[in-house]
C-alpha cells in the first residue's frame, strides 16, 4: 500500500512546504498580497482635496498669473513624462522613463496657442533642505538641462513684486529652440 504514495511524496512535501512557508510570511507581505485581491469598487475611500495646490502654490500661482501675458498658460504639478521623452529605441528607455514617472514639477509655462513648454517652477519651501530632497531635485535639474529646458526655482514668499518676477520670468519667456540630435 506504501508503495502507491511513493511518487506522491514529493508533492506531499512541497505542498507541507508551501502551508509552513505561507503561515510564516511576516504580516506586512500579507497586507500587500492581499491589497491585490478582489476589492469592493461600490465604495472606495477616496475624498476630494481641498485644493490641487498647497495655500502657499495657490498664493504663487495667483501671483504667477497675473503677472504673466496672454500669450502663455501656467499648468500646475504637471509630471515630467508629459514634458520630456526617451528616443523608445533606447535601449535603457524604461528605466530612464521610469525615473521620472513618478515626479513633477509645481508649475509649467507653456506658449498658449501651441502648450510649446517655456520653463518650470519650483517653488522650493523648507522641505527642498532634506537630503532627499536635494537628491531630488539635482536629479530634475538634469534632466531639464538635458532637454534643453529651464527651471527656475524660487523660494515661497508671503508676498512678491511683479518687476521682480517678471525680470526673472523674462528671459524664459521665448520660445525655445528644438534641440535635435
Amino acid at each position: 500500500m506504501i508503495e502507491i504514495f511513493k511518487p506522491l511524496i514529493p508533492y506531499i512535501i512541497a505542498g507541507i512546504f508551501i502551508v509552513l512557508l505561507m503561515n510564516s510570511i511576516p504580516p506586512i507581505i500579507k497586507r500587500y498580497l492581499n491589497s491585490h485581491k478582489k476589492i469592493n469598487t461600490d465604495s472606495f475611500p477616496y475624498k476630494l482635496s481641498k485644493s490641487v495646490l498647497t495655500d502657499t502654490e495657490l498664493s504663487f500661482f495667483n501671483f504667477l498669473i497675473s503677472s504673466l501675458n496672454d500669450e502663455v498658460v501656467v499648468f500646475c504639478k504637471v509630471g515630467l513624462k508629459d514634458i520630456f521623452y526617451i528616443e523608445k529605441s533606447n535601449p535603457q528607455y524604461m528605466s530612464y522613463f521610469s525615473m521620472i514617472s513618478q515626479k513633477h514639477v509645481d508649475f509649467l509655462i507653456c506658449l498658449k496657442d501651441s502648450l510649446t513648454p517655456l520653463c518650470g517652477i519650483e517653488l522650493d519651501d523648507h522641505s527642498h533642505n532634506k537630503p532627499k530632497t536635494v537628491e531630488r531635485d539635482t536629479f530634475v535639474n538634469s534632466v531639464y538641462a538635458s532637454a534643453g529646458l529651464h527651471l527656475i526655482h524660487i523660494a515661497p514668499k508671503k508676498s512678491y513684486v511683479i518687476d521682480d518676477l517678471t525680470m526673472i520670468l523674462h528671459p524664459y519667456l521665448i520660445a525655445p529652440v528644438p534641440i535635435t540630435v
